[in-house]
């Protein structure tokens, strides 16, 4: 099971039609695309959750608790495009802790701030995930992804995230370009282990 995990998620990060539709039904909730794209979703999005089991054992807790040196979080980055609209619903959501946005598609991220910016249009996301207790969230694909050199993470579609500030970059009078500073919430799942 692991290995077709693996080659769905592999076919994923190739740049074809699958990425475009997979995405485009997500974000519309498209039902009519179920019967043909669902089992395909389910293996990359179970594939992004499998990790979880490496994390839930009692001595994983204990040795997190001792161990202080390892990181509690990383930080991932995402170009993409919003509408002058989504910004500025971004720029008042800016600090407020009970206010939460979410990404309904399959979401791809770099550890490298400079390959998000090449996908960048008019936002460039600051995204930081908590380690241990967003782990059911993410997945790291270096090692699968057809372009490895991207150092890609994958996010779960459903993701909620918390606006924590919003700078604005250097644009032109149509567009406004911006970086959002955003915190990946725990999900129901992760608050459990």
């Amino acid at each position: 099971m692991k290995r077709l995990q693996e080659a769905c998620v592999k076919l994923y990060t190739k740049t074809s039609f699958l990425f475009y539709v997979v995405n485009r039904a997500l974000r519309e909730n498209d039902r009519s695309k179920l019967a043909s794209l669902g089992p395909y979703c389910y293996l990359v999005y179970t594939y992004i959750g499998s990790q979880i089991t490496e994390y839930a054992s009692i001595r994983h807790h204990i040795r997190r608790q001792i161990n202080t040196t390892e990181s509690s979080s990383i930080v991932v980055y995402r170009g993409d495009r919003a509408t002058n609209e989504k910004i500025n619903e971004y720029c008042q959501a800016a600090g407020q802790k009970d206010k939460y946005f979410k990404w309904l598609s399959f979401v791809s991220t770099s550890l490298d701030e400079n390959v998000a910016k090449t996908y960048a249009r008019n936002i460039l996301y600051e995204i930081e995930l908590r380690r241990h207790s967003s782990n059911d969230q993410f997945v790291y694909l270096e090692k699968i992804s057809y372009y490895t050199d991207e150092r890609e993470v994958l996010l779960r579609p459903g993701v909620r995230f918390r606006v924590n500030r919003v700078d604005q970059m250097e644009s032109d009078k149509k567009i406004n370009r911006a970086k959002i500073y955003i915190t990946i919430v725990p999900s129901y799942v992760s608050n459990l282990i």
